[in-house]
């Protein structure tokens, strides 16, 4: 694992958390989540190669960008399934 960097979110509402850093969309994919439709908003797939464990929730991230230097995150309240990765 590399070095862990603090990333904070929208400290109103969720805690500060740490991933292991790196290029995200050079992870090893462990699984995809489906997550739920919300508002206008269908349901989408995104495959995810690091799950957080925070006090809110499951933290799910995705291997692609959110932007620069911050991975897509998705919260455990949005997501209607997670498929682990056979290996």
């Amino acid at each position: 694992m590399k070095h862990l960097q603090p990333y904070r979110l929208f400290e109103s509402r969720f805690e500060p958390i740490e991933w292991s850093g790196g290029d995200v969309t050079r992870m090893p994919i462990i699984g995809q989540v489906i997550t739920k439709p919300v508002g206008p908003f269908e349901s989408g797939t995104y495959d995810i190669v690091e799950i957080l464990d925070s006090p809110s929730g499951r933290i799910y991230i995705a291997n692609r960008w959110y932007k620069r230097g911050v991975p897509q995150l998705i919260h455990q309240e949005l997501v209607s399934e997670f498929i682990p990765e056979d290996k």
